[in-house]
């Protein structure tokens, strides 16, 4: 099973962020998501309003894998001629095993999304 498909979601998978990620990059403003998730066959009056768009997109994402329409969403955003130049990645999230970046290890073994310090060039 795909991970758009998945009831309850999954967020400790990567494919969920980096899907995210890809809703805030290609759909910046409130308008635009609002009109994609209605298109998706949202339920009114459920669209998640927040502070930002990374928020925004995070409550949009559970909302509709929630009401099973995640795929309908991404298969309409990789349809969008307004999201063109997303289109290629959108419909890679639609595979099963889509491509990801594989999580930075931080000391200790766990995951971390935030570079070290000691990665830093900057010498101060």
């Amino acid at each position: 099973m795909s991970f758009l498909d998945e009831v309850p979601q999954d967020w400790t998978r990567p494919e969920l962020n980096v899907l995210r990620d890809l809703f805030v990059q290609a759909y910046r403003r409130p308008a635009a998501a609002e009109d994609l998730a209605d298109a998706s066959g949202l339920v009114p009056g459920t669209y998640p309003e927040r502070e930002n768009m990374r928020l925004t997109w995070t409550a949009l994402i559970k909302v509709m894998g929630n009401q099973g329409r995640l795929r309908v969403l991404v298969q309409n955003a990789a349809a969008d001629p307004g999201a063109a130049s997303y289109q290629p990645r959108f419909e890679e999230m639609l595979l099963d095993r889509p491509a990801v970046p594989p999580p930075q290890q931080a000391i200790g073994g766990r995951a971390s999304r935030r570079p070290s310090p000691a990665a830093s060039s900057w010498s101060g």
